[in-house]
């Protein structure tokens, strides 16, 4: 199975590998620079956005019908009047999306 990780982030290539060994036995990642189309720090509706452009990015550019599309982002929304950092994944496999997130982590408000 060929996973194709719009991102070079060592970080998140590391954390797809973690996952994909639980589950996968036979699997490449392919890392690229994809681009996000959203702000360098992504807010709120943005982080979705950027995790779904940077999968669709790569399927228009490989057309690999048996591929994986994977697109991370991560980026700060606000719950509750405090600013939370989530992550997004998006997932294309055979013209299908699927997406999930990560709990937020609250951030002290002496830097945001």
């Amino acid at each position: 199975m060929k996973f194709y990780l719009g991102t070079t982030s060592k970080l998140k290539i590391s954390a797809v590998e973690e996952v994909l060994k639980n589950y996968v036995t036979d699997y490449e990642i392919l890392a690229f620079n994809s681009p996000s189309g959203v702000p360098i720090t992504p807010w709120n509706e943005d982080i979705i956005k950027g995790a779904r452009n940077r999968a669709e990015n790569l399927r228009k550019k490989f057309l690999d019908n048996d591929g994986i599309y994977v697109g991370l982002e991560s980026g700060l929304v606000e719950r509750f009047g405090s600013v939370y950092e989530e992550t997004w994944c998006v997932i294309i496999f055979r013209e299908k999306e699927f997406s999930a997130y990560s709990s937020g982590l609250r951030l002290p408000s002496e830097i945001v």
